[in-house]
């Protein structure tokens, strides 16, 4: 099972490959690429990232940038060849073509080769003979805490931030403030994030950070939302240090260990929770735990590598 769900990983990863390389004219939006993945938009970004160590753009960007050059050096007019790479001017094309292969456009019409590598993790690049990648293995993740946990449903009382994910610190500020104005004890608290930062303007995310209330709590604050938590088998990694490390981990967890776990996303939210609290606990040890659903299904007598289940639970302190 755990191969066979490797498989599914990579074959979706393969299918975006081929697409991309395939369209290289056209305009490539996450939500077409993810499609040919089967995987939602939310996850898809993170997956790609972690499996190809770069994003979706980087690599659609490199790959153009390299046709780009095998058509100079074939006698291709520079402007028609800036636009062709998606660039919206002779300028903007020189800049990056000068900043990816140290010369500039004019001077790869004198190129002695005539196949143009860019440094890339991946092994995936433009052939102009035919399409053709070789992806490096998925590699197992040794140094990424990872459990399975049995999750019970909770609830939560939310406050929406809308703009960059990591400018959600004044809206737990204020989540604070209302808890202690409302006589609500302040414990577990978690943020959840509902938009894929690879397709969605930075101005327009959505995330809301939340505090675990009793399950039959209720609120009229027009300024606070309640959001219940289904319950069910979660795969939990811990991250150790600064926030600002959070999304390599997420990208780690996503891209790397999950393709290798013999698991599959299930339906829910992903999350973090806040183990420590920033204001007394030092930076390099602050503990933040990585919440990501999983489909139920599974036969354990077919994947013996997979850990048991541990049970879990985010009531109120």
């Amino acid at each position: 099972m755990r191969t066979a769900t490797r498989n599914v990983y990579r074959q979706g990863l393969e299918a975006v490959l081929q697409y991309v390389l395939a369209h290289l004219d056209e305009e490539l939006d996450a939500q077409t690429l993810a499609d040919q993945a089967c995987f939602s938009t939310f996850h898809f970004h993170r997956i790609f990232r972690g499996m190809m160590g770069e994003s979706v753009g980087e690599f659609v960007r490199r790959v153009r940038l390299e046709r780009a050059a095998w058509r100079l050096a074939n006698g291709a007019r520079v402007t028609e060849t800036a636009f062709e790479a998606g660039f919206e001017s002779h300028e903007a094309f020189t800049r990056a073509f000068r900043a990816a292969f140290n010369v500039p456009p004019s001077r790869i019409k004198r190129a002695n080769t005539r196949f143009f590598a860019l440094p890339t993790p991946n092994g995936v690049h433009y052939d102009p003979s035919g399409l053709f990648f070789v992806l490096r293995e998925l590699r197992e993740v040794s140094d990424m805490n990872v459990e399975i946990r049995s999750q019970d449903p909770f609830r939560t009382a939310c406050i929406r931030h809308t703009g960059p994910y990591w400018m959600i610190g004044p809206a737990f500020g204020r989540l604070r403030g209302w808890a202690a104005a409302n006589g609500i004890p302040w414990s577990t608290t978690l943020a959840i994030y509902h938009d894929n930062p690879e397709i969605t303007p930075p101005d327009q995310l959505r995330s809301d950070a939340c505090l675990i209330v009793p399950s039959d709590f209720q609120t009229d604050d027009p300024g606070v939302h309640i959001l219940d938590i289904p319950g069910g088998e979660y795969a939990v990694a811990t991250h150790i240090g600064a926030y600002d490390g959070l999304p390599t981990a997420w990208n780690k967890f996503m891209g790397e260990w999950l393709p290798n776990s013999g698991r599959e996303i299930g339906r829910g939210y992903c999350f973090e929770v806040y183990v420590d609290d920033c204001e007394t606990t030092a930076v390099e040890q602050l503990r933040t735990e990585l919440y990501e659903p999983l489909k139920t299904e599974r036969s354990k007598d077919l994947d013996p590598e997979t850990p048991e289940s541990s049970p879990g639970s985010l009531s109120p302190r």
